[in-house]
């Protein structure tokens, strides 16, 4: 299993729709609301796959897991590979 299959290992927090062609963030972030959702066409690069790391830093409810999934599932998408550390 490679570093990005295993960060998608912990899906529960980030769904990759395709048919709605985004990732959905398996959250709460605001009393009336489920989810969070980022379209891949705002994901097409790793420069922009950053650009939202920064932007969802500021959540509170982000946690490490799941920045390490979104980066793992958005770097998949773009068949961008991950090497391990």
């Amino acid at each position: 299993m490679d570093i990005a299959e295993r960060m998608i290992a912990k899906a529960n927090l980030i769904n990759v729709d395709e048919e709605n062609k985004c990732f959905e963030f398996k959250c709460k972030p605001w009393e009336n609301q489920e989810g969070y959702w980022i379209a891949f066409d705002q994901c097409d690069s790793p420069e922009a796959i950053v650009r939202w790391v920064n932007h969802l830093l500021s959540k509170n409810w982000v946690t490490k897991d799941v920045i390490e999934v979104f980066i793992g599932c958005a770097m998949k998408k773009i068949n961008y590979p991950i090497h391990p550390v």
